[in-house]
C-alpha cells in the first residue's frame, strides 16, 4: 500500500512539476529551454495507469483472500485515481467502478452496487459498443445482483443480454 501511496504523491509532484517548469529563476521572459510538455503529459499518464493497475491488481488479491474492508478502501483509491487521471468516461474509470460494484454487492450494498455496474455499462457500451465482451462480463454481474436480490427476471435478462 505504501507503494501506491508513493507512486501518488509521484504523480501529484509529476504535475506540479507540469506547471513549475515553465518557469525559470527569473520568470517566463527569461526562459531558455522549450519544454517538451507532451513528452512529461505522456510520464505523467504512464504513472497514473501503473498506479491504476497497480491498485487494481491489489484489489483482486484482497477481494480473492476475503480481505473485502480493505478490498474496497482499494477500490474506491483505483476509482480516484482512474477519474482524476482519465477522466469520467474513460474504460478504466468503468472498470473500477465494476470493482466497486461487486465489493458493494459482495458486502450487501445493493442499490449502491447496481449503480456502480449501470454506471460502468453505460461507458463501456458507449465506448466499446454493446456486443464487446467487457459489456457482458457487466450484465453478468449484474444479473448476479438480481439474483442475489430475488430478482429472477431480471437476472434472466441480463444473462441472456450477456
Amino acid at each position: 500500500m505504501n507503494l501506491y501511496k508513493s507512486a501518488a504523491l509521484c504523480l501529484g509532484l509529476c504535475l506540479l512539476q507540469i506547471e513549475a517548469s515553465a518557469y525559470t529563476q527569473s520568470g517566463l521572459n527569461n526562459y531558455n529551454e522549450p519544454v517538451d510538455e507532451l513528452q512529461q503529459i505522456y510520464e505523467t499518464q504512464a504513472i497514473a495507469d501503473n498506479v491504476w493497475s497497480g491498485l487494481t491488481n491489489e484489489f483482486v488479491t484482497q477481494y480473492e483472500a476475503g480481505n473485502y474492508a480493505q478490498a474496497s478502501a482499494t477500490a474506491k483509491q483505483a476509482y480516484d485515481v482512474a477519474l482524476t487521471n482519465f477522466g469520467k468516461q474513460h474504460i478504466n474509470t468503468a472498470d473500477s467502478m465494476l470493482k466497486l460494484g461487486i465489493i458493494n454487492e459482495t458486502l450487501g450494498n445493493y442499490d449502491v452496487a447496481k449503480q456502480y455496474m449501470t454506471d460502468a455499462m453505460d461507458i463501456l457500451v458507449d465506448k466499446l459498443g454493446p456486443n464487446h465482451e467487457d459489456v457482458a462480463i457487466v450484465l453478468t454481474n449484474l444479473a448476479n445482483l438480481y439474483f442475489e436480490q430475488n430478482k429472477p427476471e431480471e437476472s434472466e435478462l441480463n444473462h441472456k443480454k450477456a
